[in-house]
């Protein structure tokens, strides 16, 4: 017996010093209790996570399923002597029939070898559409007068409809910089000219780059030059989410950026939510009060593995167990 004592009061100078140390360390002793009281907590795992009910009253009598073995002969007299799917016997008739049967499940109604039930998982009943900004590129011509000859996405820039935007100044959309005017100069003179790229802000806030590629002498001077626009941020035009249910309606109030969308778009963005509750749907590219984005149909499709839910608080593995 003095041994044990002994051992137990830790005589060793040198161990001493570790545990102290070990004390001190307040991160280190909080995660010993933390590991310490989550074993304690499993060793009655069976009590907290189970498909067998901790308690059955059934014709007067009582039942301990989690601590010993009932056939489904005994609750239902039909000659099986296997375990009972207790989930399923407290809606049989036979057992529903008389007020005074009841059960008592464990917290977490899943037992180790159970799959869970999509209808058990919080997911599907929204689809949310995100509106993710994307960067504006544009290309324009334009004659020697600055009008402009051909356009690809430049009326998307200036809040136009680009096919509003040929043969009309250029500079009536844009104050071009002077660097870049002597440098579209140059071009028209057929005099060689490095690239050119100038910062340039649009009245709307959005912050481009104006660009010209290199040009060599030709045998004729151009009759159009081509200025390249990019968009370099997209911060002024938050990502929006916006959830809608089965029906394709909004859910709470719209936004903004949805009543900025014509109508007759709208209904076909609801439509496609439709659909997304069945199948996956492509994202759409739109354009909204002069900002592009692209437009996708997000739905939280189960799949195994699965995030924790308040059913399954430590998630769901591959096989669809919690």
């Amino acid at each position: 017996m003095a041994g044990i004592t002994g051992f137990l009061t830790i005589r060793n100078p040198e161990t001493q010093k570790r545990l102290k140390r070990f004390k001190e360390h307040k991160t280190a002793h909080v995660s010993l209790w933390i590991l310490a009281i989550l074993y304690a907590i499993s060793l009655f795992s069976e009590l907290l996570c189970n498909s067998d009910p901790l308690y059955v009253r059934f014709k007067n009598k009582s039942y301990f399923p989690v601590f010993a073995f009932h056939s489904e002969d005994e609750f239902l007299n039909n000659g099986k002597h296997t375990r009972p799917d207790y989930k399923k016997l407290r809606t049989n008739p036979e057992f529903t029939a008389d007020p005074s049967h009841w059960m008592i499940f464990p917290p977490f109604e899943i037992g180790p070898y159970e799959s869970a039930s999509p209808s058990d998982l919080a997911s599907g009943d929204s689809v949310y559409l995100v509106f993710n900004p994307e960067i504006r590129l544009a290309t324009v011509n334009i004659r020697d007068d600055y009008t402009v000859s051909r356009s690809s996405n430049f009326g998307v820039l200036v809040g136009k409809d680009d096919s509003l935007v040929a043969d009309s100044l250029i500079t009536e959309s844009l104050d071009l910089p002077d660097s870049i005017k002597e440098a579209v100069a140059v071009r028209f003179r057929n005099e060689e000219a490095g690239e050119v790229e100038v910062p340039l802000v649009l009245p709307d806030g959005a912050t481009l780059t104006v660009s010209l590629n290199d040009y060599s002498p030709r045998d004729e001077a151009p009759k159009t030059v081509r200025l390249k626009f990019e968009e370099k941020e997209t911060v002024r035009r938050k990502l929006a989410k916006i959830p809608f249910d089965s029906q394709g309606t909004l859910k709470g109030k719209a936004p903004e950026l949805w009543g900025s969308i014509p109508v007759d778009e709208q209904a076909e963005l609801s439509a496609k939510v439709r659909t997304r509750f069945e199948r996956p749907v492509d994202s759409v590219p739109m354009t909204i009060s002069g900002a592009l984005y692209r437009l996708d149909f997000q739905k939280e499709d189960i799949r195994f593995p699965y995030p924790p839910t308040l059913r399954h608080p430590m998630g769901i593995d591959e096989a669809g167990r919690d």
